[in-house]
């Protein structure tokens, strides 16, 4: 028996306090939980505070400090001292795998869900990251994608809807649908306007499914009001907004879970917004004094919520009184300083957290704006309106995905297109110049941001892109420095690149035509009130340029003729120099100036016209481009055998290389690109319906081999080396037209690419036309002249060449350059003789 004794003696000291530390973790751990219950917080705090500090059980260790965080963060609304707690529990990619549990992922849900309240989305967005990353590094621990579903909510509040929906629609995330995800992907696929797959109406109805379920807190029910809100279906949005104030009020009553502090002050923010809303339909309805009721109602529910100063409320607070203080100005009432309350909790919220995500950049616009609205003079309102666009320039185009960069810029449309109607009328009343650069920094910022964000050196960012990057602050910090133009720069580019050339900016007011230029060293804007005469000029052309088969009514040249008076300025008449530079918008997009009559001639025969996709785009490259002794020019003409016989002709007479039918295929095209400095295409090209579907065709040398490249795999190219694309194909530079960036067609494609010089059609080629154009631009291109100027002379040669053809531009008129004009070849002797005395 003593020998047992001795034996056993040293492993019951061993064992006996590892046993008396669980008992006494256990029972520690139960006073606490039971005191969380009671909602005393205070003691359950001081319980868990006492397992973090004595326990040497790990797990235990970390969960107390789990535990904490949630209390200070969830019950006790002391954001900083949960974030403190969170942290202390936190695992890291290099911890050992047994000592990863699973409630630790929680950390970064809830350090992510902290800082989001503190309006730190940049650190709420790396906390989630690096849980995410921690999730795909052991799935086996962790079967919940909470930590997903966190992320999508953080991309949601940083406008970055497409990247959210990413998370939403990957598979194992499908795999988990429920009430909470299938009403979140709803409110996504409202967003980003996808209503042309009849998805919203689809996902409407798999949620009627969850009627009676138990997580229906009626929130699918606000999404669908707002969807029919966007559709103008007024009447059906409020009725919806009214089932989800019923429904959420009966489930947050009759619901068995347990609600946290934070979660009863966010139920009062869907409850004021959907107020709000209802708000806008009345206003909408004509109905005033209903509209104010829901007003007020808005602002009791969201005066709760502020309880809890979030930024989210903040920014609800921050609507709600800007449309009362609109509300009060409109009906002529007296203000009851609704903008000034506005003012005060943004001011305090940054007194308190240092804004690190624009969503406070985007208030202090809004503030701005809303001030200029309502200014009694035109001096404050101008003051104003000028502060408003500097903070929009801040906050606007930092999307990680281009289509939510496009998003956010048409979302703030409205309150562009007032700037520059305000700006350009200011400017004509005063003849201040600084009016009309102001009108001109914000019309040029609002054109092509896309190819700016290439141009700057970002990409498309899709999730396993965005995941890839190791330095993620690092990448955000270089979109940060990427300023939009100013009007500093504008003034000094003009000067130095401008000496011997004209521009020309095109802006379509909802009423009005806008034209801004430079030529001769002085800056113009001129503005005409569109009538029924445009939009019958622009249907016809818009209608009968694509689908002309080259033969012209007889009426033609005079709506050519009618057309000088809209889009000419009359400066330009007394213009002395004779390049001209475009930047073009909306409805005129599709027309190429070079057909319009001007002086009994067409504008071609006066002014050597070139493109820019915007001031931006003319701006990277204006100066980049150097001349070279000789160029490495790629000749592809896939169908000379068949229907395009010309085109082999026409690579043969100026390609250092060709590739001609079978050789024309995919693979070999892709792989000759990479080795010359000029790519010219004469082949077919295919427009998309869809947007980036538009597409080049190459030999088929097998159906099932890929015989094309498409618009968006263009785009992803790395084409920085190639001075010049020639596409000598049929509508090459038309496509689909999206606000904020403009036509988004293979020409364009090829600026993404970083091509600086892009030459396209604008409708179908001529075959036989084409060929001579192009071998003569070509030759002019070889011999020093610019590309505008060689692209001038060759449409004059082929105009002098075939009288009979001179009259009818559908034969020359369709190749556009577009980017940088600066000339390939050193100049000859001649060349520079002619272009002293003829294009000064």
């Amino acid at each position: 028996m003593s020998f047992l004794y001795f034996i056993l003696s040293p492993l019951l000291l061993l064992i006996y306090p590892q046993i008396y530390q669980k008992l006494n973790d256990d029972i520690l751990r139960e006073k606490a939980i039971e005191a969380f219950y009671n909602r005393d917080y205070d003691l359950s705090i001081k319980h868990f505070k006492t397992i973090e500090c004595t326990t040497s059980n790990r797990e235990n260790k970390l969960n107390a400090s789990h535990i904490l965080g949630h209390i200070y963060a969830k019950e006790k609304l002391n954001l900083k001292e949960g974030i403190k707690w969170f942290k202390k529990g936190l695992v890291n990619n290099g911890q050992k795998e047994k000592e990863i549990f699973s409630f630790q992922m929680l950390n970064y849900k809830y350090l992510s869900e902290s800082y989001h309240h503190l309006g730190k989305l940049d650190s709420a967005e790396f906390y989630c990251r690096e849980g995410v990353q921690l999730y795909f590094k052991y799935p086996e621990k962790f079967k919940n994608s909470s930590i997903l579903n966190q992320l999508s909510i953080i991309f949601f509040h940083k406008k970055e809807y497409h990247l959210s929906r990413e998370i939403q629609e990957r598979d194992f995330l499908q795999k988990e649908k429920n009430y909470i995800s299938l009403s979140n992907y709803l409110h996504l696929l409202i967003m980003t306007n996808d209503t042309t797959s009849h998805k919203i109406e689809t996902y409407i109805q798999e949620l009627q499914a969850y009627k009676n379920h138990k997580d229906n807190d009626g929130s699918h029910l606000a999404h669908i009001g707002f969807y029919h809100q966007q559709k103008c279906q007024y009447h059906k949005a409020i009725n919806y907004y009214q089932s989800f104030l019923e429904t959420y009020e009966h489930y947050f009553q009759n619901a068995d879970s347990f609600f946290s502090i934070d979660e009863i002050h966010e139920r009062k923010f869907y409850i004021a917004r959907a107020y709000l809303r209802m708000a806008k339909c009345y206003e909408k309805l004509g109905e005033k004094k209903t509209q104010f009721k829901m007003l007020e109602k808005a602002l009791t529910e969201i005066s709760y919520a502020l309880r809890f100063p979030t930024q989210e409320h903040i920014v609800m607070a921050n609507q709600v009184y800007r449309a009362l203080e609109q509300f009060h100005f409109e009906q002529k009432l007296p203000s009851n300083n609704y903008l000034t309350c506005a003012q005060e909790l943004i001011d305090d919220h940054l007194q308190i957290s240092s804004d690190t995500n624009n969503v406070m950049k985007n208030e202090l616009m809004l503030q701005s704006y809303y001030k200029g609205k309502l200014a009694k003079s035109v001096e404050t309102q101008a003051k104003h309106y000028w502060e408003s666009y500097i903070y929009f320039k801040d906050f606007i185009s930092k999307q990680y995905q281009d289509q939510d960069q496009l998003l956010q810029l048409q979302e703030s449309n409205t309150i562009q297109t007032e700037f520059i109607q305000f700006f350009s009328e200011l400017y004509l009343k005063s003849q201040q110049e600084k009016y009309l650069l102001y009108t001109l920094e914000i019309v040029e910022n609002s054109k092509s941001n896309i190819l700016y964000k290439r141009n700057s050196g970002f990409n498309h960012l899709k999730l396993k892109d965005y995941l890839a990057i190791t330095d993620l602050q690092n990448y955000k910090n270089k979109i940060h420095l990427s300023p939009l133009l100013d009007t500093y720069t504008l003034k000094n580019y003009f000067q130095k690149y401008y000496q011997n050339k004209a521009f020309i900016s095109y802006f379509v007011l909802p009423e009005a035509m806008l034209t801004i230029g430079y030529s001769n060293g002085k800056f113009h804007l001129e503005r005409k009130k569109l009538s029924q005469d445009w939009f019958n000029l622009k249907d016809f052309f818009q209608d009968y340029l694509p689908k002309s088969n080259y033969f012209l009514p007889r009426y033609f040249s005079q709506k050519l003729t009618r057309l000088h008076h809209w889009l000419i300025p009359e400066w330009l008449h007394h213009s002395s120099q004779n390049r001209l530079v475009a930047s073009m918008h909306k409805d005129i997009a599709f027309l190429p100036l070079e057909i319009i009559m001007y002086k009994d001639e067409f504008l071609v025969q006066n002014f050597a016209i070139s493109y820019c996709f915007s001031l931006h785009h003319d701006l990277e490259f204006c100066s980049i481009q150097k001349t070279k002794s000789q160029l490495d020019i790629l000749g592809i003409s896939p169908f000379s055998n068949t229907d395009l016989p010309y085109s082999h002709k026409e690579v043969s007479a100026f390609s250092t290389h060709t590739l001609n039918n079978t050789e024309a295929n995919y693979q070999k095209v892709l792989e000759q690109i990479q080795k010359h400095n000029v790519v010219h295409f004469a082949t077919h090209t295919q427009l998309g319906t869809q947007l980036g579907e538009s597409e080049i065709i190459f030999y088929p040398l097998d159906t099932q081999k890929k015989n094309s490249v498409k618009l968006d795999e263009i785009s992803d190219l790395d084409m920085s080396h190639v001075d010049l694309v020639t596409l000598s194909t049929c509508s090459s530079a038309e496509g689909i037209y999206l606000d904020g960036e403009g036509v988004i067609s293979l020409q364009r494609s090829f600026a993404y690419a970083q091509v600086p010089s892009i030459l396209a059609g604008k409708w179908k080629v001529h075959d036989q036309s084409s060929m001579y154009i192009m071998t003569t631009f070509y030759k002019h291109l070889k011999e020093g002249w610019s590309k505008d100027i060689a692209l001038q002379k060759a449409k004059k040669n082929f105009i002098a060449k075939n009288p009979d053809l001179a009259h009818n531009p559908m034969f020359w008129g369709s190749f556009v350059m577009n980017g940088s004009t600066i000339n390939l070849y050193p100049p000859s002797p001649l060349v520079e003789i002619e272009t002293f005395f003829n294009f000064r």
